[in-house]
């Protein structure tokens, strides 16, 4: 029998959660024993140019109140673990910045990362107070590595900002999370309480998509 690894824990002990090759989605999903992960079968992971393109499409504008309201849901929370005129980094920021322009009009110095449309590097020499990380773990190959590396960016008192719809209470066969085909990796509360151990930290959570990292003890 073939083992599927967890691209979140590197676990085997994996097993087949849904077969949904007939449906719109048309993929597999599998989870994970060890750290409750759902993923989709990496055999359907798009490659970075196909990535892209569908990126590209995405209509993110700075100006949509709707969007910022969305974007609140993290900020506010995040907000009051962080002190005036702080420094922070948008790490996976899309083709259409908006947290580094709403954090900036409430004076904090910002910093935009992403791979395919902010791939300036040089902001891994920084250290920032606070990193968010908006509807960007779902789409990670190697969530864990990506996790270690914003939090080795983090000042000691810095808190990590997380937003992506969790997977509790939710039918997942007709969820409308899953079926966008970049949406590779889903996660639960468990989830993220394993990452906090891996972490050294706390994590606290707001709403169904929210968890913020914070009181990092030991940073490697």
């Amino acid at each position: 029998m073939e083992l599927t690894q967890c691209p979140l824990c590197k676990h085997e002990q994996t097993t087949l959660f849904e077969d949904l090759t007939k449906e719109h989605d048309q993929r597999l999903y599998y989870h994970c024993e060890n750290c409750d992960l759902v993923f989709a079968d990496p055999k359907s992971w798009l490659v970075p140019e196909e990535e892209k393109k569908r990126y590209e499409i995405h209509q993110n504008d700075s100006d949509d109140e709707r969007y910022r309201a969305f974007l609140d849901k993290l900020l506010v929370p995040l907000s009051k673990k962080i002190t005036e005129s702080s420094r922070g980094l948008d790490f996976g920021c899309g083709p259409g910045p908006t947290i580094s322009v709403m954090m900036s009009e409430r004076g904090h110095d910002m910093k935009n990362y992403d791979p395919f449309f902010c791939d300036d590097k040089s902001v891994f020499n920084e250290t920032f107070h606070f990193i968010t990380c908006t509807e960007v773990l779902e789409h990670m190959f190697r969530p864990m590595v990506e996790l270690k590396l914003m939090v080795s960016l983090l000042e000691q008192e810095g808190a990590l900002g997380l937003m992506t719809e969790f997977r509790e209470d939710v039918d997942f066969k007709t969820w409308w999370y899953k079926n966008d085909p970049t949406h590779i990796c889903f996660y639960s509360k468990k989830t993220f309480k394993w990452i906090a151990d891996q972490l050294n930290c706390l994590v606290e959570f707001h709403g169904s998509s929210v968890a913020i990292l914070s009181d990092f003890r030991s940073i490697e």
